[in-house]
């Protein structure tokens, strides 16, 4: 491109060049070269050997931007114990991460923002028990999920009897019931001591 002529060869060259010096270009090369879509790999050297890493994880690209979910993703709208595990070990079927490894700007909608600090809210206070009781697994499968819930569950000081003397569900309460129940009942304990 002299004298101020573009030509399409020019362009092109000029385009090529930045998306090589891009971390684009490695990220379409890696996802072209993956044996599966969406599942990425990398190879790094340690040492004198390369060391291949496979993500099970999926990218999504939805807004112009790279997420962990698609954009129609939904929480899993049930007790705390599959949330829990959702939090834990994510959805390898779906292959949706850990949900503790997802941001805000990976959610679609500012409703799912508020739901996923929620969640996060809930969950940190069932890991902080686990922690407590050193029965914390960093990466669990689903069964040793479920024993740390064992563990932790009761840092949701959850009720079977609400305040008025009615029987309510418990640790089944759903979504923003037990968000709304545990604040409430943490505020008014902060409050009396």
């Amino acid at each position: 491109m002299t004298a101020g002529t573009v030509t399409r060869d020019g362009l092109e060259a000029m385009i090529n060049g930045c998306l090589e010096n891009s971390a684009l270009y490695q990220l379409v090369l890696t996802l072209k070269n993956s044996s599966t879509p969406g599942i990425q790999q990398e190879e790094t050297l340690t040492g004198d050997a390369a060391v291949t890493t496979t993500s099970l994880w999926g990218s999504h690209i939805w807004g112009g931007r790279l997420h962990h979910v698609p954009q129609d993703f939904a929480f899993p709208n049930s007790c705390s114990q599959t949330p829990w595990q959702y939090w834990m070990c994510g959805d390898r079927q779906k292959r949706y991460p850990p949900l503790r490894n997802l941001s805000w700007d990976d959610m679609p909608s500012t409703n799912m923002r508020y739901r996923l600090s929620d969640l996060r809210y809930l969950m940190q206070l069932v890991e902080k028990r686990v922690e407590e009781q050193r029965k914390w697994i960093a990466n669990p499968s689903i069964e040793q999920a479920n024993e740390m819930f064992e563990v932790g569950k009761d840092a949701l000081d959850i009720s079977d009897v609400s305040e008025k003397g009615r029987k309510r569900r418990g640790l089944q309460m759903k979504g923003t019931s037990m968000v709304t129940q545990v604040r409430n009942k943490r505020k008014s304990h902060s409050r009396t001591s």
